[in-house]
């Protein structure tokens, strides 16, 4: 009886460390965006630690659940003005602490640069900080899946 107790009360514990919240702008029209450019944010002497890379592989995983065409620098230089109006700016947050993780991402359109959708993934469920941070990616994906479809 102890044992079934003692497990009920960890299991509460582990649903407990997963959480997630977004909002979606007021009258905004998803179907109207078929781009993504992911802005680095970062500054320069961080862009290229290893953790800030698999971090940026992370994100893209979980963008790509928004179903969106990922867009870079370049490309977005040869569109038209019709077309960039069809671009999700994606910014991003990333606070990784040895008892959990947070990952937040806004998305603003182009030309406004005015927040359309706002995911916040926190995971803390493994026993290792990478785990966790790969948890609140996994999270923060199926958000934008759920939103976006």
């Amino acid at each position: 009886m102890r044992f079934k107790f003692l497990f009920v009360i960890f299991a509460a514990l582990l649903a407990s460390c997963a959480s997630s919240r977004s909002a979606v702008s007021d009258g905004a029209d998803l179907s109207q965006y078929k781009y993504i450019l992911v802005v680095n944010a970062m500054p320069p002497h961080h862009a290229l630690q290893p953790q800030v890379m698999e971090q940026e592989v992370e994100l893209y995983n979980a963008l790509e659940a928004t179903g969106l065409q990922f867009v870079s620098d370049m490309k977005l230089m040869e569109m038209t003005q019709q077309q960039k109006a069809q671009v999700l700016l994606a910014k991003y947050a990333v606070d990784s602490r040895p008892e959990r993780a947070v990952v937040t991402v806004n998305l603003e359109g182009f030309y406004t640069g005015r927040p359309i959708v706002s995911c916040t993934a926190e995971y803390a469920k493994t026993l290792t900080q990478q785990g966790d941070l790969r948890g609140a990616f996994r999270k923060l994906g199926e958000q934008l899946y759920k939103i976006f479809h």
